[in-house]
């Protein structure tokens, strides 16, 4: 579907992957460690991390197989080396040839297995694709009202005007998600890299208000004394409804084999992209989970929108004047956020399903943008 000559180092790998981690789910987390405890949030965080680092590592052992059988198939490699490279799992064996998650699970478990899989990662991408839309629009809706109407979508729901805005900016979201999308990884280098570089700023941002609302002492909205009781520390029964958001949040293995395409040296850099995205992100969702409950009152389901009436500690009416840079950067960083994972993901489906039909060398016979 796109050019398969790995020009990339380390950089971009990590970038691609930080942005499929960091997407919809870093909203959640803090909601969710508000509720179920900070302490617990944290246990099961590092649970969350420990089995997403092996499931990445899993993906790349399988990717690695699956070149060596293929290379068996076509009698480029003795079969003594082959075995050798099915059984030595150190060292990821993986070349330029991409191979789709599609393909690797028809080359190991029969049809009606590949049929029964590429159904259940299409539903669950499209659940995540429509999700995406969702909070794009709802975003902008809420902080960028257009046609004359003010909307608060959180309280008052989509009525009247704000239906009519909210659907434009669907609209807008889906001719550029097209755009970005038919274009392909390679030609979205730039855009991935600003926006990794953009979630940092954002998250820390977040951070560095937080901590100056509880070293002042002070609310996160409005000058009233900060007299709130210690976040809640464990509360077991919502374990069950914590972890899966934090599992969600941090996963991305499904995307490895096709952001990995554009990566040089597969065998050396994946793993260390791999170990680097996945501690680095769960360092920052633990520091987020922890830190927000003390300073917001009543943690929202989308942590960014507590951050509607910010005022650095101050009453409304007289906070300082670089709270209005930081209100509209943290509010509107969730749109900003689905711009960059939507087209990881969405390609990543879009070339399983194409694969379920051409195999893996579809890329030679096939163009971006040919009718299929």
């Amino acid at each position: 579907m796109e050019s398969r000559r790995p020009a990339h180092g380390f950089w971009v790998g990590f970038f691609f992957t930080i942005n499929s981690i960091i997407g919809a789910g870093l909203l959640a987390v803090p909601w969710a460690y508000d509720k179920g405890g900070i302490v617990l949030g944290s246990t099961l965080q590092v649970i969350a991390a420990v089995l997403a680092l092996i499931l990445g590592f899993q993906m790349l052992e399988i990717m690695s197989r699956t070149e060596a059988l293929v290379r068996q198939t076509e009698e480029t490699k003795p079969e003594a080396e082959v075995t050798e490279l099915l059984e030595d799992s150190s060292v990821p064996f993986i070349s330029t040839r991409k191979f789709d998650i599609t393909e690797m699970v028809g080359l190991f478990c029969d049809q009606r297995t590949k049929k029964v899989y590429i159904a259940l990662f299409a539903l669950t991408i499209y659940s995540n694709l429509t999700a995406y839309c969702t909070i794009f629009a709802t975003s902008l809706t809420e902080f960028v009202p257009i046609f004359g109407y003010k909307c608060d979508v959180e309280d008052d729901g989509l009525e009247g005007g704000c239906r009519m805005t909210y659907i434009f900016y669907l609209a807008l979201f889906a001719g550029l998600m097209l755009y970005v999308c038919v274009r392909g990884y390679e030609e979205q280098v730039e855009l991935q890299v600003v926006m990794a570089v953009l979630r940092f700023v954002v998250i820390g941002l977040i951070i560095g208000t937080v901590l100056g609302d509880i070293g002042s002492e002070k609310y996160n909205e409005g000058g009233a004394h900060n007299d709130l009781e210690s976040p809640t520390l464990w509360k077991t029964s919502l374990a069950g409804v914590m972890f899966p958001i934090l599992f969600l949040a941090i996963t991305f293995h499904n995307t490895i084999p096709n952001t990995s395409q554009l990566i040089a040296s597969k065998a050396t850099n994946l793993p260390r992209i791999i170990t680097c995205a996945v501690l680095l992100s769960s360092a920052l969702f633990i520091i987020l989970g922890v830190l927000v409950p003390f300073a917001v009152d009543g943690v929202d389901k989308m942590v960014s929108l507590d951050w509607k009436e910010y005022s650095a500690g101050h009453a409304r009416s007289h906070k300082p004047w670089w709270t209005y840079f930081i209100i509209p950067a943290i509010v509107i960083f969730p749109a900003c956020d689905i711009m960059s994972i939507f087209p990881i993901y969405a390609i990543a489906l879009s070339d399983n399903l194409i694969a379920m039909k051409f195999d893996h060398d579809y890329e030679s016979r096939i163009s971006r943008v040919s009718p299929i």
